[in-house]
């Protein structure tokens, strides 16, 4: 029987599409969290299941927050034996040279399913050494993400996406957005539509309670109805897709309360639900290849 979450009375599978894994004992140590963070411990799947109890999860998508190809095979290796682990992004630096044949290499592990840009700030979105680079994920089938941390990097960001037609491109943290409590606007909203415009994009929402610019954050769903408002339009419903950010997120509260939020503004909307919770990331991650 599959894992469910029970959802006002509905009952779903549940993927969690974005979480990190860390071990700073490790002999190399890690690059991020720093030392001195809260989540600068042991974090593995067994600390999740922990963390999101009481709710049953189907499986996740770890994204690696490493830019080191070393963390990208520990990452891998750990996804190998482990159904709980459905996909893994990994980083495998396209900005530098090889990365066609580290993609080639790491493309013979069945879990991974895409590669994101971190940390972002270290790339040139216009660079076209870098957008040739990319092409190579086409052959592979493999989805294309970053989180924009600015407005320059979402409007090169969509330039980008563009021209990659043949790729599902994610933006994650929903653009990086300062939840404020008030409708998106200027820029930024105008750059998150042209973003979704795109027929090949999608966006990861991950957690509310963390970009609201209130500490501590609003537990309130009506202080994060505009921006969902604006993201479900924006994108369809086929094109948003659930992640909690974890273990950054328990610095900003549980794993329940981020999730209360989205399942208010879903209501009893069953079809919106099974989407954003499940099909959408199983469809663009390619789950059952």
């Amino acid at each position: 029987m599959r894992p469910i979450l029970r959802h006002r009375g509905l009952h779903m599978p549940f993927i969690d599409s974005h979480i990190h894994l860390y071990d700073p004992s490790r002999p190399e140590g890690i690059p991020w969290p720093p030392k001195e963070s809260s989540i600068y411990k042991k974090s593995f799947q067994e600390h999740f299941k922990e963390y999101a109890k009481p709710l049953t999860i189907e499986g996740v998508i770890v994204v690696e927050a490493s830019p080191r190809e070393i963390d990208d095979e520990w990452t891998l290796e750990l996804a190998k034996n482990d159904p709980f682990i459905l996909g893994v992004v990994a980083n495998l630096q396209p900005g530098e040279e090889g990365f066609e044949q580290r993609l080639e290499a790491f493309a013979s592990h069945p879990k991974l399913k895409g590669i994101r840009l971190r940390p972002i700030i270290d790339y040139d979105l216009t660079s076209s050494d870098l957008r040739r680079r990319l092409e190579a994920l086409v052959a592979h089938k493999l989805t294309f993400e970053l989180g924009a941390i600015s407005l320059k990097k979402l409007r090169e960001y969509t330039s980008l996406a563009s021209e990659m037609q043949e790729t599902s491109c994610i933006l994650d943290h929903f653009g990086h957005a300062e939840i404020d409590g008030e409708k998106p606007r200027g820029e930024w909203r105008e750059w998150i539509e042209r973003f979704a415009a795109l027929p090949n994009t999608a966006c990861k929402l991950t957690s509310l309670i963390e970009f609201a610019k209130m500490r501590p954050p609003s537990r309130d769903p009506e202080f994060y109805q505009p921006i969902l408002e604006f993201l479900f339009k924006a994108f369809g419903e086929d094109r948003v897709i659930y992640g909690s950010n974890w273990p950054p997120i328990s610095m900003a509260g549980s794993y329940e309360t981020n999730l209360g939020l989205y399942q208010h503004f879903l209501g009893d909307n069953q079809r919106a639900s099974e989407k954003f919770f499940h099909q959408n990331a199983k469809r663009i991650y390619r789950l059952d290849t």
